[in-house]
């Protein structure tokens, strides 16, 4: 009886590491994720390549863009100097945050405009939900060949010195609340607002 019972614990754990081993990671962004949230199809387009911030200097900035994405903490002033470093050498910069962590970067790199950490909501010009609202105006060849944008927990950037490249809808709204709802006060328009 014991022999059937090692036999079967030793079966279930090779079914398990083979099925990790073949299931695709889920987590947002990562590059080897096939989902509607990762990025296995711009990976294969667009040649993406992961690389340490300790690896940045060595990218040829006129062959390469640099892309940080989801950034999970705050950037060290070590890491600020190489990515500054490479976009003084002419280096392309893509930062995508979604609550305010790649602040940190902008501060560093002298910036005057920041992520607003507010939500941007919209009830009608949406994928699935009202937290992937769809952008209804994209400006001068932002996304080539785009019909739509469509936005995942997006927020906003406040201050100066920056081009607006997207609009949302004049339903959207900012969700100051966190509360997923439109609420009295929270400011519902085109973002950023028309000039």
């Amino acid at each position: 009886m014991k022999l059937y019972m090692f036999l079967g614990f030793v079966l279930a754990l090779i079914f398990s590491v083979t099925f990790v081993g073949v299931t695709p990671p889920t987590d947002d962004f990562n590059p080897e994720n096939p989902g509607w949230n990762g990025m296995s199809i711009a990976k294969a387009e667009l040649n993406l390549q992961p690389v340490s911030i300790g690896n940045i200097g060595r990218l040829d900035p006129s062959s390469s863009a640099l892309l940080i994405i989801g950034p999970s903490k705050p950037i060290t002033d070590g890491e600020a100097e190489s990515i500054k470093s490479y976009v003084s050498r002419g280096g392309f910069l893509i930062l995508a945050d979604d609550f305010g962590t790649g602040n940190s970067l902008l501060e560093k790199l002298g910036v005057k405009f920041r992520l607003s950490g507010n939500l941007l909501m919209d009830p009608l010009f949406k994928e699935r939900g009202e937290v992937l609202p769809k952008i209804v105006k994209l400006e001068g060849g932002f996304v080539p060949h785009a019909r739509e944008l469509v936005l995942n927990y997006a927020t906003t950037i406040e201050g100066s010195s920056f081009r607006v490249l997207a609009y949302s809808s004049s339903f959207s709204y900012l969700d100051l609340s966190l509360n997923f709802k439109h609420d009295a006060g929270e400011p519902k328009r085109t973002i950023p607002r028309n000039s």
